[in-house]
């Protein structure tokens, strides 16, 4: 026994030696990853009770050569709602993990690589965010992406495979094209992003459909604002977005004192517009649902996916003004907001209150505890406590 421990610790050893020995000399490896742990009770309107323990555990690995080729890779190690000793199968409101905890599965993985002019490409599975989370948040994309930096501008041109269907049919594949323009700057940031989908046999929900979202952020020493458009439209009658839709968000900022900041936003969807799941609302049970690092507590979800009734009733909107309090390594929220919600085919007239308190406790270690409470049209509530880490 003692013989064969040995020779399982040798030819470990071994692998990684040769793991580790770069046929570049001066190939730069660099290691990361974040983690959490997450307690949570959820109560709904049908006073049904979703409640317990939740993970999740990602590493990534970079690796960049002398002759600035890059790799960047993540890995989910765990992902899913506590489930006992047994694992069980996949959970509703899990982090997009596919099977109780126990698989390991690529989050993202690309290869970077410059080609000619100081053009960069990038192609493989990447990260998508846009506009602060509004268009487009912490989804994943098999994606191929030229860009190139002037400055504090970047232009950038994408391929999207979003959908691929058969192999052997090119037909019912759903492609997007995008052209994008960054003004990189620490006060003042903007974007433009126009977007175009296509499907030949009409399989794909967003045929024909075109988007264009600008944004512009403003951030100053105490003061800082957003401005984001998201419109969608001129799908055909198959798709979602056929006729003409907006979302608009406008959000401002102060720091009035050392300690106390004021913040307020207006949030809205016009016949279905888009808000992005993991657009932060002040709220963490409204949307604050990024695609993959889902939410155990979102109870309203506002944006829409194109026409639902054709006419305004189906608009929604979130008004809401947050008070923060910045005392040493502790940070207080409470935040009041009246929310208009479409689940079709009715429509919801709701007050949100959400307080919360995160402790700092050291550089790399943040804990998150907070309650919500949703009333009016209906009687919701959720708590959360998080233990989570970046490194």
């Amino acid at each position: 026994m003692k013989k064969t421990v040995l020779g399982l610790c040798a030819l470990l050893l071994s692998s990684v030696s040769f793991a580790f020995t770069p046929g570049d000399p001066n190939l730069k490896v660099t290691f990361g990853g974040d983690a959490y742990v997450r307690g949570y009770s959820k109560k709904t309107n049908t006073n049904s009770k979703d409640q317990g323990f939740a993970q999740l555990l990602r590493l990534k690995m970079d690796l960049q050569t002398s002759d600035q080729i890059k790799v960047a890779t993540r890995m989910v190690l765990s992902g899913d709602q506590w489930a006992g000793d047994t694992a069980s199968g996949a959970v509703t409101g899990n982090s997009d993990n596919g099977g109780g905890g126990n698989d390991v599965r690529l989050d993202y993985g690309y290869l970077e690589f410059p080609i000619a002019k100081g053009w960069y490409a990038r192609a493989g599975r990447q990260e998508a965010n846009f506009s602060d989370c509004f268009n487009t948040c912490d989804d994943r994309r098999d994606r191929l992406m030229v860009y190139k930096f002037y400055g504090k501008f970047l232009p950038a041109i994408l391929f999207d495979k979003r959908k691929e269907g058969s192999f052997t049919d090119e037909g019912d594949d759903g492609d997007m094209y995008a052209l994008a323009l960054f003004h990189l700057d620490r006060v003042h940031e903007w974007a433009l992003l126009y977007a175009y989908w296509q499907n030949d046999d009409n399989t794909y929900v967003l045929n024909k459909v075109h988007n264009f979202s600008p944004y512009y952020k403003y951030n100053g020493d105490k003061f800082k604002a957003m401005a984001v458009w998201n419109w969608l439209g001129q799908g055909d009658r198959s798709s979602w977005y056929h006729g003409h839709h907006n979302s608009f968000a406008l959000k401002g900022e102060y720091r009035f004192h050392t300690n106390w900041e004021i913040g307020a936003q207006a949030i809205m969807s016009e016949d279905g517009g888009l808000i992005a799941g993991g657009y932060d609302t002040y709220s963490f049970v409204v949307n604050n649902d990024p695609e993959h690092n889902s939410s155990n507590t979102r109870l309203v979800s506002l944006g829409g996916f194109g026409t639902f009734t054709g006419g305004s009733n189906d608009d929604e909107h979130f008004f809401v003004t947050r008070l923060r309090n910045f005392t040493g390594p502790v940070t207080t929220s409470l935040a009041v907001g009246r929310a208009r919600q479409f689940l079709n085919p009715t429509e919801y007239d709701l007050m949100i209150y959400d307080f919360q308190v995160h402790y700092q406790h050291s550089q790399r270690l943040l804990l998150k505890a907070g309650v919500a409470l949703v009333r009016e049209d209906r009687s919701e509530e959720a708590t959360l406590f998080q233990v989570e880490t970046q490194f």
